[in-house]
């Protein structure tokens, strides 16, 4: 059976473009079983536009199409591969899926995978992704651009033989130019700007059908083409009823830019290719703006037109102010520098900050600040304050940007996952800035310290300190080696100022490398006779409080972590035993301080914090934290958790949990404590 788009509509739209809508018709014949096998027969909805028969454009599976997303009930969706038949016009994959055993099973999918940025139980929807930049062939859309959905019926039984139909999200478009007078330029891209959101991230609720924008939704589509007729792109569904799109021909002597209006009724539906022409006559060259990026803090002069970029993405900030965050806009990156962003990418003029030595980013109406403590935030305001004076360090082309109010989540990131940009606490992903050409005056915002200052090493007694430098740089990282004599070990490195206050130590820190701060230094080092550790092995009936030891399950010779707090259970580290003593040190991630109550129950406190190991009645959990189901006990050989009366134990080698009996899953758990020991 071969389906195809059909033309069945067209319509004038003012002289300067003109529309016709074609449509699809699709269906799939999958059978599943747990390990689910599809197979996607006469699927003409994947992924290349055939040949043309008339106004007929087939759709066929290609080589490229490697994965699709797959989910059962809205769980996490898994990658499917694809193995199209030899003419392309099926394709089967499989993929391993678990029965969740609700007697209610519906399948979800998405192709590309690619597309699938996740899928939300609680919300029963998709995160989709258009793409912001595509590459057309000659005959179709990218590849990647053109996005289906499918879900079954729901069934009562897992089934072992499934129907699922595909149907389009995206919308398509085919575009012209006309008239358009290049001479001796050649066509790099062409970048398409509508007054409305139509590419980026969006929302798609399979139980409505409803389609809706979210903070990572763009207006810009860049299309990386030479072609002048036939351009192929898609979007998202939106309705462009009176809207504008303005079009870019990005070229070797600038940008050619036409905005037209679009008529009434003008509708991108999923499914539909929408053709249109472009009168391009009479339009000139524009001069090109170039953006480079910032690597020299000299250069954030007053009045410097700036653009904040996702330092490992090709998306920008952009103009759409949400509730508490940014979205993102596409850009195009090319040896450092951003030529001609689109208009939805938000233009900062740069002015200096209400704190000394700091900038604030102004967007022509108002200042980006850090506006939360306690909730991840970055919202425009009309006051200098602070909040919106971001201190500036450049690293290797990245730019850490920290605000200097009193919120303290503010560090200006990049949320990759989320499609936008807001202030955090620490996480997510880096920043740059890229300054247009030219811009900008001689006053740099910022003034760089370049003193030399000195580092000195006191002598010490019983070993010896070495810095990787004897002058520096405010903000150089120094290095110190460390060298104890025979028989003792490090105490303590400190590094002082000119005021004799305390810059550096290894005591308050566990690190070898400091900052150099914008004063001359003085390296004093202590060290100690050293002590023999051992790692003994003691009934509990032996340990004392604060006792440090090492929870052991001497069966799979793994010790119980202290590190995955509340999120997970504490993970089964792999440790060494010979004689009744770990053959290493253990590493700080497995000790616990040992607590012993006066009635005769046990604690594991996690040094220095108020957490403590503990166990809940969900998904068999064992965590870390301030719960107070923080009590043990001796049973049958296991830890027994007082207040939820489970037992511990190792699972699978993997990680430790709790059950309400001794299940098989931790039956062979034979645990041990291993107690720190000074000779």
């Amino acid at each position: 059976m071969n389906k195809a788009f059909k033309t069945i509509a067209a319509l004038a739209c003012i002289a300067l473009a003109s529309f016709s809508c074609q449509k699809i018709e699709e269906s799939n014949d999958i059978q599943t079983s747990k390990v689910v096998n599809f197979s996607a027969s006469a699927l003409e909805t994947r992924t290349a536009f055939g040949t043309p028969d008339g106004t007929s454009y087939p759709t066929l599976w290609t080589a490229n199409d490697e994965k699709v997303k797959v989910s059962l009930n809205y769980a996490s969706s898994k990658d499917a591969e694809v193995t199209p038949s030899a003419d392309f016009k099926t394709a089967n994959f499989s993929v391993e899926i678990v029965n969740d055993e609700t007697n209610a099973y519906t399948f979800y999918s998405v192709s590309p995978a690619s597309a699938a940025i996740s899928i939300n139980s609680s919300y029963k929807s998709w995160n989709l992704e258009v793409p912001t930049a595509q590459k057309p062939s000659e005959t179709s859309v990218d590849e990647k651009a053109q996005i289906l959905l499918a879900q079954t019926e729901e069934f009562t039984e897992f089934p072992t033989s499934v129907k699922m139909n595909y149907s389009h999200f995206t919308a398509y478009g085919k575009m012209s130019l006309l008239n358009l007078e290049l001479g001796d330029a050649t066509i790099n891209s062409i970048s398409l700007t509508s007054s409305k959101n139509w590419a980026g991230r969006w929302y798609f609720y399979p139980e409505t059908g409803e389609v809706e924008s979210q903070s990572g939704s763009s207006a810009t589509i860049t299309l990386e083409t030479s072609a002048t007729e036939s351009i192929w792109f898609a979007c998202a569904p939106v309705d462009l009823s009176g809207e504008t799109i303005k079009v870019t021909v990005n070229t070797t002597n600038g940008p050619l830019v036409k905005e037209i209006t679009l008529p009434a009724n003008t509708k991108f539906e999923s499914g539909v290719i929408n053709k249109f022409a472009v009168d391009m006559k009479g339009i000139g060259f524009e001069e090109s703006k170039v953006y480079s990026l910032v690597t020299d803090l000299s250069t954030l002069t007053a009045d410097s037109e700036v653009i904040i970029v996702a330092a490992n993405a090709n998306v920008a900030m952009s103009t759409a102010q949400n509730a508490s965050n940014r979205g993102q806009a596409s850009v195009t990156k090319s040896d450092n520098t951003i030529t001609d962003p689109g208009d939805d990418v938000q233009v900062f003029t740069l002015k200096e900050g209400s704190v000394d030595n700091t900038i604030a980013f102004y967007t022509g109406s108002g200042y980006i600040y850090a506006a939360s403590s306690s909730s991840n935030q970055l919202k425009t305001q009309d006051k200098l304050d602070a909040n919106a004076s971001f201190d500036v360090e450049l690293a290797d082309g990245e730019a850490v940007l920290t605000a200097q109010g009193a919120n303290a989540r503010n560090i200006l990131r990049y949320n990759a996952s989320n499609g936008l940009f807001s202030c955090y606490a620490s996480g997510q992903d880096a920043v740059s800035i890229y300054k247009l050409d030219g811009s900008g005056t001689d006053t740099p915002l910022i003034i760089v310290d370049n003193t030399e200052y000195t580092i000195t090493v006191a002598d010490a007694e019983n070993g010896t300190v070495e810095a990787s430098a004897t002058t520096a740089k405010k903000g150089t990282e120094i290095t110190l080696t460390i060298t104890p004599a025979e028989g003792y070990a490090l105490k303590n490195v400190s590094v002082l100022n000119t005021d004799n206050e305390v810059v550096f130590s290894t005591e308050a820190t566990g690190e070898n490398v400091f900052i150099m701060p914008a004063s001359n230094v003085t390296v004093y080092a202590e060290f100690e006779e050293k002590v023999a550790v051992e790692w003994v092995k003691k009934s509990i009936s032996e340990l004392a409080a604060g006792d440090i030891i090492v929870i052991v399950d001497e069966t799979s010779s793994t010790a119980m972590s202290n590190n995955n707090g509340t999120s997970s259970a504490p993970s089964a580290t792999s440790v060494s035993i010979a004689n009744d003593k770990l053959t290493s040190d253990p590493s700080q991630s497995i000790q616990w301080v040992f607590g012993k109550t006066a009635s005769g129950e046990y604690q594991f406190q996690l040094s220095g914090t108020t957490n403590y190991l503990y166990a809940t009645n969900t998904n068999n959990g064992l965590r870390v934290g301030t719960n107070s189901n923080n009590l043990f006990v001796i049973t049958d050989n296991f830890l027994q958790n007082k207040a939820t009366s489970r037992y511990v134990g190792v699972y699978n080698v993997q990680d430790w949990r709790c059950y309400t009996t001794i299940h098989a899953n931790i039956a062979e758990t034979s645990i041990a404590f291993y107690v720190k020991t000074t000779n």
